[in-house]
Parts: structure tokens; sequence; C-alpha cells
């Protein structure tokens, strides 16, 4: 039943695509809707997203305007609090996550370099601060080549968000179709933290390992209250 509700969740990044936010949080990049629909196909299409990360970070991208950057990325932050319900069963999660790229080509729909960084729990309330091992269970850090086609998995390092400010208005994104009703809301701010890792292939022809040394990030995000029901 799991992929059943991941099924149902990356249905609802395309059912909402159009559902654009005008007021989104400033950065030092401009992003058109073009971008970020792009951007959200690289990212599902290469597998640079954990499972949870993959079933909610494209429709909350899709609600970003701006990004900022780290060491050479551009880049945005994504907070997630769902519950999926489908089949008798419910499923809830928070996730916290940082998502940098290079080369974003919007035209051909890909991006030359993706690195992420993940804190998935189950239920709860929005954290204000993140403390996460990518060698423990529900820390995951990515990093994706699109020269070599090779996909990273860090097995040890740190993500740490230290701080969060949410404070922009809270804009509705209720949506239904197709006998899914939606039911979310979201608000645009900042996080702020750290992170680092190394990494070992996953597949591809890239070296074996990969190693971003501790790099800090404050970053425009978003924040995102969903309830998706069948």
């Amino acid at each position: 039943m799991r992929f059943k509700f991941l099924a149902l969740s990356c249905g609802l990044a395309a059912l909402l695509a159009g559902c654009g936010n005008d007021n989104g949080p400033e950065g030092s990049v401009d992003l058109t809707e073009q971008q970020t629909a792009a951007l959200t196909t690289a990212l599902v299409s290469n597998g640079a997203l954990g499972t949870e990360a993959a079933a909610f970070a494209p429709f909350a991208l899709s609600q970003l305007q701006s990004a900022g950057s780290f060491a050479g990325y551009d880049a945005v932050g994504v907070q997630v609090n769902y519950t999926v319900s489908a089949g008798g069963n419910t499923q809830s999660g928070v996730l916290s996550s940082i998502i940098g790229w290079q080369g974003l080509n919007a035209s051909a729909q890909t991006v030359d370099k993706i690195i992420t960084a993940s804190q998935f729990s189950t239920g709860g309330t929005f954290p204000s601060t993140v403390t996460g091992d990518f060698a423990t269970s529900g820390t995951t850090g990515t990093y994706y080549d699109r020269t070599t086609a090779s996909n990273y998995l860090a097995g040890t390092g740190n993500f740490n968000v230290t701080s969060t400010d949410f404070t922009g208005d809270t804009k509705n994104c209720n949506e239904s179709s197709g006998g899914v009703t939606v039911t979310c809301s979201y608000t645009t701010g900042t996080m702020t933290g750290s992170f680092g890792f190394t990494a070992d292939r996953a597949n591809g022809s890239g070296p074996a390992t990969f190693e971003q040394t501790t790099t800090n990030f404050e970053l425009p995000a978003i924040r995102v209250t969903i309830t998706v029901s069948e």
C-alpha cells in the first residue's frame, strides 16, 4: 500500500503544477514556471530525491518563484507535512529538504548536477531545527552528475537546519480531480543551516565516491501542509 500512497502523491504534483505562487520567497535567482517544471522533471526522472521527497517536493517546488545559492549551486529549501489516505490506510510524515542544482536547461528539461539533503520523520509537526546523520535511517543525501549519468548516496556526514523563518502569508492550494481531494496550504520563508557528506556511487560511470565539504546555507524556502484523500 506504501507504493499506492506514493503514486497518488506523485500524481498530485502534476495535478497542482498550475497552482502558481505570485509571492514566492525572494532570492538571488528568479525562477520561471518553465524552469520549475523542468527542475521537477529532472529531479524525479534521475532519482535524485529519496522516496518521500520524490512524492511531495515537486509540488512544493512548483510554488517557488526564486532561489538562493550555496557553493556554486542554485538552491531552495522545502518543508512538507503530509497526510495521505487511500484504500482505508493513512500515511503521514514530515519532510525537510534542501535542493541544489547547476546547469538547468528549461527547454530540454535537464540539469547538469543536483545535490540534496533531506530529513524525514513520521507524523509530528514542522521542526524549527533539524539534526540528521546520513549514516542513520531517516536522513538522506544525494548527488547526481548528468555528464557520467551517475547517482551517489551519502553514507557519512550531517544535515543540520539551525533555524527557520516562515512568516509570510498563508496561501490556499486546495484542489480536487479524478476522485482525489487535496486540502493544502503553504507559506514561504527561509531555512538556515549546514550540510556535508561523503557519498558512494550507486550507478553510472563517474568516480567511486563524491565528497561535499561542510557547507553553510541560508535559502528561500517553502513550507507546505497537505492532506490527500482518495
